[in-house]
């Protein structure tokens, strides 16, 4: 469930960092300087037009705006890189295993027959 309170304390303390004022913010966003108050006060959420502008105002996703919080995907991102990374070399070991068994029986077959047929 959409916290608003959340959402308006991420939009009050963004617009602080830029140093705007309700009313700035309103015109930049085409909205009343009263929607923008009710968006801080948590009464309601902006529209998703006013969601898009807001992110890129503010240089933060949809997920952290509609959240209300800051989300450090470093982590997250590392940890999905780091898992398929494991995964990938997992599968390169199974294959370089694999073809050096073939490689292997083939060269087995390859002196048996060899050996056989002198």
């Amino acid at each position: 469930m959409l916290d608003y309170k959340s959402v308006g304390k991420l939009i009050i303390a963004e617009r602080q960092k830029l140093n705007l004022t309700q009313e700035k913010l309103g015109e930049i966003l085409f909205v009343t300087r009263q929607a923008v108050s009710k968006w801080e006060r948590g009464i309601c959420m902006p529209d998703y037009d006013s969601l898009l502008k807001l992110s890129e105002l503010f240089s933060i996703t949809l997920d952290e705006l509609i959240i209300g919080k800051r989300i450090k995907p470093t982590n997250k991102i590392n940890n999905i890189m780091i898992d398929a990374l494991k995964e990938k070399n997992k599968k390169r070991i199974v294959l370089s295993i694999f073809f050096g068994i073939i490689l292997f029986l083939l060269l087995f077959l390859f002196f048996c027959y060899y050996f056989v047929s002198n």
